[in-house]
């Protein structure tokens, strides 16, 4: 944080179209020789089971003050296969198209970052949620949305979507109420999770169901890289993102319904191919 702002200070300083008169005076950045403490910054490997996918489906909407437009919002993470939830928070109604079902939202990367187009295919389960949450929010710009105005800021006295805190918050309850069970129980309490869990857990399901990488990335709008991807591959990719997304959406069906679930072992699967082949 500190190497960021002695740089744009460095830059406001130099830099030509600034309407300010104001100046840092700053010759170099003292930070810059400073090594970056990795351990603290170290990616996060949580993955849900499927079972503990199942209960959080079933039981976060009977979590103590999680409302039902954060239980909706929190369901249609899964059922959009881990879209970004800043994205979709803010997502309005005017985004989604109820004729092809699909929602359109807008990845962008940092503040300065190029707005890129990211269209989703809706399945009969997302349309489902967006139904239920509809009885709630239509008279709103957002799905999901409470009806709450901002109570401090810049923002203070406008009608907002769920925020990003909120939806911390959801998750926090419904770790805690998780954790006062086990206890209850005498057990121990189980590992806490994030919406950017729901995230990598959704990756690794898209694995199970067999969608292979480069769907995958499509699919939670992951850079593509090459030469093609960035000068003449700008369609919508809906055709590949619908498949992609029937297939995750008839595992997590069957996660859903308890149902038990065999997955193919790749390794023995390698062997009998190298068998039946000598």
């Amino acid at each position: 944080m500190l190497h960021a702002c002695f740089n744009f200070g460095i830059k406001g300083d130099y830099d030509p179209t600034r309407i300010t008169e104001k100046r840092f005076y700053i010759q170099h950045n003292p930070v810059t020789a400073t090594k970056k403490n990795t351990k603290a910054s170290q990616p996060g490997n949580r993955v849900l089971s499927h079972e503990e996918v199942r209960l959080f489906w079933n039981n976060i909407d009977n979590t103590h003050r999680v409302g039902f437009v954060m239980a909706c919002a929190i369901r249609f993470m899964l059922a959009t296969a881990g879209q970004r939830p800043k994205q979709l928070l803010r997502a309005t109604w005017e985004d989604y198209d109820f004729q092809r079902n699909c929602v359109t939202l807008i990845d962008r990367k940092g503040r300065q970052g190029t707005a890129k187009i990211h269209v989703v295919p809706l399945t009969g389960r997302a349309m489902a949620i967006l139904r239920a949450v509809r009885e709630v929010s239509a008279s709103y710009p957002w799905p999901f949305c409470s009806g709450v105005k901002g109570r401090s800021g810049a923002n203070k006295g406008e009608l907002l979507p769920l925020t990003l805190e909120s939806l911390k918050n959801g998750f926090i309850r419904y770790n805690k109420a998780l954790a006062e069970r086990a206890s209850a129980e005498g057990k121990p309490a189980p590992e806490p999770f994030t919406a950017r869990d729901i995230r990598r857990t959704v990756k690794n399901l898209m694995i199970d169901a067999g969608i292979n990488r480069e769907q995958r990335n499509l699919l939670q709008s992951h850079a593509q890289n090459g030469v093609d991807v960035k000068h003449y591959d700008r369609h919508e990719h809906l055709p590949e993102k619908r498949e992609s997304i029937r297939r995750y959406d008839a595992l997590l069906d069957k996660i859903l319904k308890g149902e038990e679930i065999t997955l193919v072992n790749m390794d023995t699967y390698r062997q009998q191919k190298e068998l039946s082949f000598s």
